[in-house]
């Protein structure tokens, strides 16, 4: 991978005695090795320099890989009902024999049971359910000793229920505010996002996740703007809340010609949506927008 563009050359494998061979042209580059999925290499970059066509040596000792066998069960918040098709995702925070960073990913049966090879260190474990499931995802940490050996089980994990949320969405004067459609994202796990609409007067019910959330709330007409805020709904209660924001007005026009009807997006670097709306017949836009962080 070179540094200064980003871009990625061709990969390649390592023979049956560990040797590799990749041509690049001068200039400085990080080199990615890392197992093939589903096994216990780690993933470990390494910068190097080329300075000429002689090219660079660089060696690579992945430390001690002696994996250990992992076994868990998922069950409901009430330890119950044993929950099939989780998603459960290992990830390494701290390699503690050799360097690197580790994500290793399965499923659970009909029992509920999972397992898999990881390497000792410590971890974080995702567990994700299917986005129609009524389970919230959860995460929790696990450390394994230097020189473990054998086969490790986990305390089973009682994955929390949606949370059934019950809000009124106000306007910057505190008026409630009908057929807002609100989209709350996960800031974590697999991101899904979950939407849901007011109704006539004004409130909104939503299944939510028990974790971090950017929530955002696209009101029916211009007099307020689209407003973004963070909410953790195990945590706190969802203050839904639009801004006034700021008007923005502008044209579009190809050449001399104004462009009636055109679709505009206003966003910020990151692609996230601030506002939204088409021009008129004489390609005149005005939309409000909330400040940029």
């Amino acid at each position: 991978e070179e540094i200064a563009s980003g871009l990625v050359g061709a990969a390649t494998s390592t023979d049956e005695y560990g040797h590799y061979l990749l041509r690049a042209l001068p200039g400085d580059y990080n080199i990615v090795i890392g197992g093939n999925p589903g096994t216990t290499f780690p993933t470990q970059r390494i910068s190097i320099l080329v300075e000429d066509e002689e090219g660079a040596s660089v060696d690579v000792d992945l430390g001690v890989i002696e994996p250990v066998h992992v076994t868990g069960q998922v069950l409901d918040a009430d330890g119950n009902t044993r929950q099939k098709d989780i998603k459960v995702r290992l990830i390494s925070d701290d390699l503690a024999e050799t360097d690197g960073e580790l994500i290793v990913e399965t499923e659970t049966d009909g029992d509920g049971l999972f397992n898999r090879s990881i390497l000792p260190g410590t971890w974080t474990i995702e567990y994700v359910p299917p986005f129609d499931s009524k389970r919230s995802p959860y995460s929790r940490s696990i450390t394994i000793p230097p020189a473990s050996t054998g086969s490790i089980t986990l305390d089973p994990v009682l994955l929390p229920d949606l949370i059934r949320v019950v809000e009124t969405v106000h306007d910057a004067n505190g008026k409630a505010i009908p057929h807002v459609v609100v989209n709350a994202t996960e800031l974590n796990f697999d991101g899904y996002t979950y939407s849901g609409t007011a109704d006539e007067d004004g409130e909104l019910k939503l299944d939510l996740p028990a974790t971090d959330l950017s929530l955002m709330l696209i009101p029916p007409s211009g007099r307020s703007a689209i407003t973004h805020t963070e909410a953790n709904p195990a945590a706190e209660r969802l203050e839904l809340d639009l801004v006034t924001g700021e008007r923005l007005q502008g044209l579009v026009r190809k050449g001399n010609t104004m462009v009636p009807f055109a679709y505009v997006e206003i966003r910020d670097v990151s692609g996230v949506l601030y506002g939204s709306t088409l021009t008129n017949d004489e390609g005149e836009f005005s939309v409000r927008v909330e400040q940029l962080p």
